[in-house]
C-alpha cells in the first residue's frame, strides 16, 4: 500500500490510490445529483417551515388543512371544527355524496373519494413529491468507483449489479467541457468519459463519466484522462494522480444514511479471470485467422 506519511496531496480531486498499481476514480454524475438534491431539500424544508410550520404554530390555516379534513381530521381523528360541521351537516343531515343518517366517518371519506377521486389523488401525489424532495438527499450514497489496475491491465467497475470491464490496452477517453451553472463552470471543465464492456456480454457497452464534482480545475477531465493513460502505460509517476490518498475523501455534503458504496471484495480476482479469458479468446481468434 502507498505510504501517506511523506507525500503531498494529489493534484486532482476524485481519485484514490489504495495500491501502487491501482487508481480508483469517483463517478462524476453522483456529485451533481447529490448537490442538486441537497439544494432541493434545503428549499423544501424552508418552504415547509414558512408555509406549514409557522402558520400551524400561530394557529393559522395551512395549505394542507383542506386535504387533512378530506381524509378524516375533525370527525375520524383529531380536531377540526370546519370538517366536523361538514360531516354533521352535509353528510348526516343533508345527505350529500350519497350519505344517510347512519353513514360512519370512514364511509363518508369513501363516498367523497368516489365522488371526486382527483381531489384525493393529486394532493397525495404532491405530498409524495414533497417528501421525496425533502428526504432524497439523505439516502443518496456515493457509488463505487471505477478501478484502473495496471498490474492486471484492466479498467473495471460495477453498475446496476453488473460487472463492466475493459483491457487497459483499449483504454481511451472523451473530454468535453460542459455548461454547468451548478458548479459555476461554463464549458471550461467537465468529466472524463469512458466506455466499459459488460463482462458477460462484451458487445454491450456502458458510459461512465468519471472524476470529482465539482471539478477543481480547468479541463479537469482532459487532465485526468491523460494522467490515467500515463499511469496505465507504466510510465514514471504523474504528479496529478501519483500522490492520491489511500481512500477517497468524502465531503460533508456527500454523506448518506446508507454510507458509501464500495467495490466487491472479489472484483480484482474477477477482473483477473476475465482478462485471462479475454487473452485466450484473442489468441484463439488470431490462430484461427
Amino acid at each position: 500500500m502507498v505510504s501517506l506519511s511523506d507525500k503531498p496531496a494529489s493534484g486532482l480531486d476524485g481519485v484514490a490510490r489504495p495500491h501502487a498499481d491501482v487508481i480508483d476514480v469517483a463517478q462524476y454524475s453522483f456529485g451533481r445529483w447529490k448537490m442538486a438534491a441537497g439544494l432541493v431539500a434545503l428549499a423544501t424544508w424552508l418552504a415547509t417551515l414558512w408555509w406549514l410550520f409557522l402558520p400551524y404554530v400561530m394557529g393559522q390555516a395551512t395549505p394542507i388543512d383542506n386535504f387533512l379534513g378530506k381524509i378524516g381530521r375533525g370527525y375520524l381523528w383529531g380536531e377540526d371544527s370546519l370538517w366536523a360541521q361538514t360531516y354533521a351537516n352535509q353528510c348526516l343531515t343533508k345527505n350529500y355524496f350519497g350519505c344517510s343518517g347512519d353513514t360512519t366517518p370512514f364511509e363518508f371519506i369513501v363516498l367523497q373519494f368516489h365522488a371526486s377521486p382527483k381531489s384525493y389523488i393529486v394532493p397525495m401525489f404532491a405530498l409524495g413529491l414533497v417528501a421525496i424532495c425533502a428526504f432524497a438527499w439523505f439516502f443518496m450514497r456515493r457509488p463505487a468507483p471505477v478501478r484502473f489496475n495496471r498490474k492486471i491491465g484492466a479498467v473495471y467497475g460495477v453498475s446496476a449489479g453488473k460487472f463492466w470491464i475493459l483491457p487497459a490496452a483499449d483504454f481511451d477517453f472523451v473530454y468535453r467541457g460542459e455548461w454547468d451553472p451548478l458548479s459555476g463552470r461554463f464549458n471550461s471543465s467537465g468529466p472524463m468519459t469512458v466506455w466499459l464492456r459488460n463482462a458477460r456480454k462484451p458487445p454491450q457497452k456502458r458510459k461512465f463519466a468519471l472524476g470529482a464534482y465539482p471539478p477543481d480545475c480547468d479541463e479537469y477531465g482532459k487532465q485526468l484522462g491523460a494522467a490515467l493513460q500515463h499511469f496505465l502505460a507504466g510510465k514514471p509517476g504523474d504528479d496529478r494522480i501519483a500522490n492520491a490518498p489511500d481512500h477517497m475523501p468524502l465531503k460533508w455534503w456527500q454523506s448518506s444514511l446508507f454510507g458509501v458504496a464500495s467495490l466487491p471484495k472479489n472484483i480484482d480476482s474477477k477482473a483477473t479471470d476475465w482478462k485471462l479469458k479475454y487473452a485466450k479468446n484473442l489468441r484463439d481468434k488470431q490462430s484461427f485467422d
